[in-house]
């Protein structure tokens, strides 16, 4: 029934319920060749949109007040087939994979208010006078509706060089095709609820303002993506304590964005040309280098340097010159980096204790972050031209006993933006990066009789967190503490009581800048909350 409480409506903002299955067959006629048939789908429906309006990251003060519950709901179907043939000379592999997802999302538009607290409907002149001349209500407000429909078509073939051998091998090619449709509006809130659009708008407000939520705008794009790829890997045990690897990809991904927004619902006073058709292509190399050392059986170092690419696409038509934000356009360009890493692994107590250190630095360019406008109602990706990260991870685990376990993880991360379109950034944090993270855990597994008594604790704490380039707000550090206790029968069954967020801690999970000063996207975090589980194994 959900967590979080929306006072307005009386009722949680968050239900959820996920039907998912997956079947697997696996067919070996012989000994060399076999298939691995799976498919996979999954019934999502739960709430969106139900947002809080705030100044600060840490802000945790302000219920959901949302008058339209909205709704999220999204179909995943995935079908993919794995076929090996063993030779002498190696493993051929072919992978096929089909994937398909639709989702609709409907709820509130900025600010998530009940209609008659909105600022929209608070408005005395310009618009809003307009929208209730339209319509007749002496109250108005906004909600908003996204529909989503991707499927993607993929292939990868690759031929692997047998394991035992000195030198190792692997060569393959990869392929993919996506046809994705988007469409996202807002929708005149005259209080009658708000309803779900795919490709075909409801009634604009300008031609029928007594429908029961008339469509004000709609932007819709249809993309037709094809990108490949090839790639290899040599591995070579120049002795039987050094290894060499080298890998090196090369991507193309070409993609076509078809603008499909109707003029009449086109009320951002842009230029957009229903039909425009706009193409753009991204390539890049990037190769891998991995040494690594073992000195003993127990001590294994290793740095390599390793180049990564993502390709660029586009943002809905129009966003360019609705969004005064810089870095934010029609296009967001491919994003690149370059990482060097060294560090050490260990096993120490006849392999009871297991502890790794890693040191990295990266130079990235063209990082993503993500903008969310209100006015065109899109999810956006800009572009920081370039950024550093620096840092380091420790982590291991240690079998104190045959039934107490324990583990850790610290991490820390520097980073700094060196260069952005807004010469404001430069010396900020990136987005969405924790300074630090602390994880710890134990599990006790305790014989009863024929029983096993369990009990996990895991505790994280996640450090100062920036949302967004310009640094408006960042949320101070959080901790979390999970808890799972029950009694279990080896390959058997299992009954499980569990607390999520056991103590409780109130945050946010996730931070937007909005359209003026004070005026940003809050999302909170679930609190405490509490199930058990039942496992039985066949």
């Amino acid at each position: 029934d959900g967590w979080i409480d929306n006072t307005f409506l009386g009722e949680e903002a968050d239900p959820y319920k996920d039907v998912s299955g997956r079947v697997m067959l696996r067919w070996a006629p012989t000994d060399r060749f076999s298939a691995d048939l799976r498919l996979a789908a999954s019934a999502l429906e739960t709430q969106a949109l139900y947002f809080n309006i705030a100044a600060e990251a840490d802000d945790t003060s302000l219920p959901v007040r949302v008058n339209n519950t909205g709704v999220n709901e999204r179909d995943l179907l995935n079908v993919s087939l794995k076929l090996d043939w063993e030779t002498a000379a190696g493993t051929l592999t072919s992978i096929t994979a089909y994937d398909d997802t639709e989702e609709h999302l409907t709820g509130d538009q900025f600010d998530f208010l009940p209609r008659p607290q909105s600022g929209f409907n608070n408005e005395t002149t310009g618009f809003a006078d307009f929208i209730r001349f339209l319509t007749g209500d002496p109250v108005t407000d906004l909600s908003q509706n996204q529909f989503l429909d991707v499927e993607a078509w993929s292939q990868e073939i690759r031929f692997t060089s047998p394991g035992e051998d000195r030198l190792r091998w692997i060569a393959g090619a990869y392929f993919i095709s996506t046809d994705r449709y988007i469409s996202t509006g807002n929708q005149i809130d005259r209080g009658m609820g708000v309803f779900k659009v795919e490709r075909i708008p409801r009634p604009s407000v300008f031609v029928d303002p007594t429908d029961p939520s008339p469509q004000l705008n709609l932007m819709a794009d249809e993309q037709d993506n094809l990108a490949w790829a090839v790639f290899g890997e040599i591995a070579y045990d120049f002795t039987d304590k050094f290894e060499g690897a080298f890998s090196l990809r090369y991507d193309y991904d070409e993609r076509e964005n078809t603008t499909l927004t109707l003029p009449l619902y086109n009320t951002s006073g842009l230029p957009i040309t229903f039909g425009e058709v706009r193409k753009k292509d991204w390539d890049d190399l990037q190769p891998k280098l991995t040494l690594t050392y073992k000195p003993t059986d127990d001590v294994t170092l290793y740095g390599g340097y390793s180049r990564g690419f993502r390709s660029g696409g586009f943002n809905q038509s129009g966003v360019g010159a609705a969004v005064p934000t810089p870095g934010v356009n029609d296009l967001f360009d491919e994003q690149t980096t370059d990482t060097f890493e060294a560090g050490v692994k260990t096993l120490l107590w006849d392999g009871r204790l297991n502890m790794s250190l890693a040191a990295f630095y990266s130079s990235f360019d063209g990082a993503y972050f993500f903008f969310f406008d209100p006015g065109t109602n899109t999810q956006n990706l800009g572009n920081i031209d370039e950024t550093t990260y620096i840092g380091f991870e420790f982590e291991g685990d240690v079998l104190f006993t045959d039934w107490f376990s324990a583990y850790w993880g610290v991490g820390y991360t520097d980073s700094e933006i060196d260069k952005a379109q807004d010469p404001t950034q430069v010396g900020n944090q990136a987005p969405l990066v924790s300074e630090y993270t602390v994880n710890l855990g134990g599990l006790f597994r305790y014989p009863i009789g024929g029983l096993y008594g369990v009990l996990r604790l895991d505790y994280s704490r996640i450090g100062d967190t920036w949302w967004e380039p310009n640094n408006i707000s960042k949320r101070s550090p959080i901790d979390v503490v999970d808890v799972r206790v029950g009694i279990e029968v080896e390959d058997n069954w299992s009954v499980m009581l569990w607390a999520k967020n056991a103590f409780d801690e109130e945050y946010n999970a996730e931070f937007s800048p909005g359209p003026a000063p004070g005026a940003h996207f809050l999302w909170k975090a679930p609190p405490a909350r509490y199930g058990v589980d039942f496992i039985k194994r066949f």
